[in-house]
């Protein structure tokens, strides 16, 4: 499973509109009132085992968007951890004037032992 796949999966189960990198909208359609994207931030080997990649890390970033503001959003950092990430960080962004979003990003480790 890709870490894309696993991110996806971990925040299917919140019922939120989820999107990698940024949310593409059809023709007519209107921006949800809460959404998430994500990104891959870095990725890179942890261990080694005979000139042989074992163990890897990965830093992913969620966005999340909110008309309302967060108080009422899915709990997507229960959801992480238990899905075998990490919590690294979190902070605001700023107001999105032309959706009326704001915007918090997460930060979340996942180490994956490779074989």
């Amino acid at each position: 499973m890709t870490i894309w796949q696993k991110v996806n999966d971990t925040l299917a189960g919140l019922g939120i509109k989820t999107a990698n990198n940024r949310l593409t909208l059809k023709t007519g359609e209107t921006w949800p009132d809460q959404y998430i994207t994500f990104q891959v931030i870095s990725a890179g080997p942890e261990e080694h085992i005979d000139d042989h990649e074992t163990a890897r890390s990965h830093l992913v970033q969620l966005n999340l968007w909110s008309r309302s503001g967060f108080e009422s959003f899915p709990d997507v950092e229960t959801a992480m951890l238990a899905a075998g990430f990490y919590f690294q960080a979190e902070r605001d962004m700023d107001y999105n004037d032309k959706t009326g979003h704001y915007g918090q990003s997460k930060d979340f480790l996942y180490y994956e032992e490779k074989e």
